[in-house]
């Protein structure tokens, strides 16, 4: 676990001196290279690894340079917090459907990127930046995601815009994680009852009952494997509904690239199932540290009935606990499978800010207003045990029209 003096996760009992503090902002990679040193000895989550950061850099066509707040204690390098700006979109969405997306220039601080110490000086003086740097007008937002729910961060930033200016839709978010076993049949054992080891067991058993002799699985990791399993993986994604909604992994160069950065740095772990020589289902994993981070999955709709993606998740659990991987992250946000194999779960919220401009105050007021109906209807129908219904029939909605496009575009 990442320790409690990291900004993300505690606070030192002793506040310093602001005096005794300086803060200086990064606005070039090369800048950002002559930290390197420092910076990998902070990071901790493979989003705000710095290699990975200077990739998102050079790669997203929006991004118009780093903006980097390094705070130095005496002239020393104490805190980093990794941000970029960003010629952007902001996204106001009812459900999945995306209704207005106005063209702004945004200040994101990236998931994981607030590393080394803090305390409340510390917090106060980035805060305090940040703040300065959106009244100078030189952005129209700041968005900063994986904010501790419970933070003094997070408080921060909701707390220091005045009123026109905050986020009044942030929501707390579960992420949960697992502690791997040693084997996937102790996982079997302690972590489900006998209910349960049944159903999974018989998850990875029925496809190959079905189809005797055709099916196999495959870990892809090496840099001369990537491109076959980019290929592998797109030829699947584009059939399930997270393509239709235009998340989850697509056919674009960042991704390319990302799989290729995580292979040369021994990260990637790209799990493929197929069905005679056919991919139906893929798990794509980053191995940072001591932890595995699920980062994609997706499977063909049509193979929904052999549980082909739980039988893929078991199968990749099993072998990273013989690689004596202590920890598995199942990402942002909830579902279904990870409660029912997470063991542990913290709560984080993505927060929003505004500039104390004419325009920031304008973005905010139509965000809030359009988006604020929908926010109680969403509570509504969570408490009524209805909100995952909705979600799974949109998403079935959505499945159809992208196969339909699909055979279009194979038609034409």
């Amino acid at each position: 676990m990442v320790q409690s003096r990291q900004c993300m996760n505690g606070q030192e009992d002793s506040s310093r001196n602001q005096t005794r503090l300086q803060i200086r902002v990064l606005r070039r990679l090369a800048d950002v290279e002559a930290l390197r040193s420092t910076w990998s000895g902070m990071q901790s989550h493979p989003n705000a690894d710095i290699d990975f950061f200077s990739l998102i850099v050079r790669t997203r066509p929006e991004i118009v340079r780093p903006h980097v707040i390094v705070v130095f204690e005496e002239g020393r390098p104490i805190t980093i917090v990794a941000g970029r700006l960003e010629e952007n979109q902001l996204e106001i969405k009812i459900g999945y459907k995306t209704i207005w997306r106005p063209k702004v220039r945004q200040l994101t601080i990236v998931y994981g990127g607030c590393m080394g110490e803090t305390s409340h000086d510390v917090d106060d003086l980035i805060v305090r930046q940040l703040f300065q740097f959106l009244r100078e007008e030189q952005a129209d937002l700041l968005s900063w995601s994986g904010l501790p729910w419970s933070s003094r961060l997070k408080e921060l930033v909701r707390s220091v815009p005045g009123i026109l200016c905050r986020d009044y839709l942030a929501r707390p978010s579960e992420h949960w994680t697992m502690t791997l076993p040693a084997s996937l049949e102790e996982f079997l054992e302690q972590k489900m009852n006998k209910k349960h080891r049944y159903w999974a067991k018989r998850a990875m058993r029925m496809l190959e009952k079905d189809f005797p002799g055709a099916v196999r699985y495959a870990c892809l990791t090496r840099p001369d494997e990537v491109d076959k399993l980019f290929e592998d993986t797109v030829r699947v994604a584009r059939k399930t509904y997270q393509w239709g909604l235009g998340v989850g992994f697509q056919d674009n160069l960042e991704n390319r690239q990302r799989l290729q950065l995580a292979a040369e740095k021994g990260w990637l772990a790209g799990y493929v199932l197929y069905l005679k020589d056919e991919p139906i289902a893929f798990w794509l994993c980053t191995v940072y540290g001591d932890t595995v981070h699920l980062n994609f999955t997706g499977y063909v709709p049509d193979f929904r009935k052999y549980e082909i993606g739980t039988a893929l998740f078991l199968r990749m659990v099993g072998e990273m606990s013989v690689r004596k991987v202590k920890r598995l992250d199942f990402g942002l946000g909830s579902a279904f499978y990870k409660e029912r194999f997470g063991d542990g779960k913290f709560t984080e919220t993505t927060m929003f800010a505004f500039a104390p401009t004419g325009r920031g105050i304008l973005l905010n007021a139509l965000r809030l207003l359009t988006q604020a109906p929908a926010e109680l209807a969403r509570k509504v129908l969570l408490r009524l045990k209805l909100e995952q219904k909705i979600k799974k029939l949109w998403r079935t909605q959505v499945t159809p029209n992208q196969e339909k496009k699909l055979e279009g575009a194979t038609n034409s």
